[in-house]
């Protein structure tokens, strides 16, 4: 079974937390893998990446949305 491995890290900053997110072992992911969708190397990691903006700023939002009460 082929594996990856997220780390999430909070620290705490003047206005909230500063969130790390370190994925690990994307390299170990055979090419055929589908969430490659075929890519390698810098291919991979130029769409790997802003996915995982997208999440992390979702996250953001909903984070904001529930600490305001809006739900």
């Amino acid at each position: 079974m082929e594996r990856t491995e997220v780390e999430v890290r909070f620290a705490p900053v003047e206005r909230g937390a500063r969130v790390t997110v370190e994925h690990r072992g994307l390299a170990t992911l055979r090419k055929a893998h589908p969430v490659r969708h075929g890519l390698d190397g810098p291919a991979f990691t130029e769409i790997i990446g802003p996915w995982w903006g997208d999440l992390v700023a979702a996250m953001r939002a909903h984070a904001t949305r529930t600490r305001d009460g809006a739900g």
